[in-house]
């Protein structure tokens, strides 16, 4: 089936989740799309009940793998307006370690992209 967007127009959201879900997203822009939802949740809370702007509470935000990179963004903004100057970094910032991360994979997995894997260090020096 043939894309009918004109390849000269910007790419949204919609696309990117629309390939996201036929299994064509890179992984990195895949990590870049759930941290810009991640910080688009919390700004689209802006003025409501749950705002944590608002509350003026001291929140713990957790993030794991770059999540946390959405997780630190939102905790070094006062504000909704902090946040959306910071966010785009954030998301570049996300997009770039997940693309290199990506990369490592990749150069120890000799291109199998099929199982997980890691490294251990076992040395106490």
């Amino acid at each position: 089936m043939a894309s009918t967007r004109d390849h000269t127009s910007p790419v949204v959201i919609q696309d990117l989740a629309s390939l996201q879900l036929r299994g064509h997203l890179h992984p990195a822009l895949h990590k870049a799309l759930i941290c810009t939802f991640q910080l688009a949740a919390i700004i689209s809370r802006r003025g409501e009940q749950d705002d944590v702007f608002a509350r003026g509470l001291h929140l713990y935000l957790v993030g794991l793998c770059t999540g946390s990179l959405a997780a630190a963004t939102i905790s070094c903004s006062w504000n909704v307006s902090d946040l959306l100057k910071l966010s785009p970094h954030a998301v570049r910032i996300t997009f770039r370690t997940a693309f290199r991360a990506y990369e490592a994979a990749e150069s120890i997995e000799h291109g199998s992209s099929s199982s997980t894997w890691g490294l251990f260090d076992t040395r106490l020096d």
